[in-house]
């Protein structure tokens, strides 16, 4: 049998390759940049991180005949989410953003009254549909405003509730994929 060439597998992993002879130390291994918003954070081999992370290319790679070496490159983006702040949601635009459908407020305060929400005290916390909408809002935009960490359920729930008003406006797809969750919002 002659000598095989390298050669990569992407059914076993991304850059899977075999038959690399180690007559031919030291290897390197680059990583295509893709630019734009998308930017290197890290460089492991087999799981540590390189002396000068990030690195690219990852040079002087000694392979063991029989041997696995794995490298791996970490990467981001930064492409804003969409997302807004709490401070959105508390004030006049808003206030706005939430009035714009043909239900008025009580539509995204339905979606609220639904999430579990907890008060300071660890209560739940509901929004009266009875109520005229500006009252409802003004309870919401005080609920919004007095979350601590004091109580992080408290404050869970207003980042929550902010998250749900920001995928309800559009603001956030709630399809997006967030690599260390492994899912969506939506899921």
């Amino acid at each position: 049998m002659g000598l095989q060439r390298p050669f990569i597998d992407f059914s076993l992993a991304p850059g899977a390759w075999h038959g690399l002879d180690v007559a031919g130390n030291p290897y390197a291994v680059t990583e295509g940049t893709a630019g734009g918003t998308w930017h290197q954070s890290a460089s492991i081999i087999n799981g540590v991180s390189t002396l000068n992370a990030p690195e690219n290319p990852v040079t002087g790679l000694v392979l063991d005949a029989n041997q696995t070496t794995e490298v791996d490159f970490g990467n981001y983006c930064t492409c804003g989410s969409g997302g807004r702040t709490l401070g959105l949601w508390s004030n006049p635009n808003g206030k706005l953003k939430l009035a714009d459908g043909a239900t008025g407020m009580n539509y995204e305060f339905g979606i609220l009254d639904a999430l579990n929400l907890r008060t300071a005290n660890g209560g739940n916390f509901y929004l009266n549909l009875a109520n005229a909408q500006d009252t409802n809002y003004t309870t919401f935009r005080n609920w919004l405003l007095g979350a601590t960490a004091t109580n992080m359920a408290y404050m869970l729930s207003a980042q929550l509730a902010a998250m749900r008003m920001d995928v309800e406006a559009g603001c956030v797809n709630p399809n997006n994929f967030y690599k260390p969750f492994g899912g969506t919002i939506a899921r």
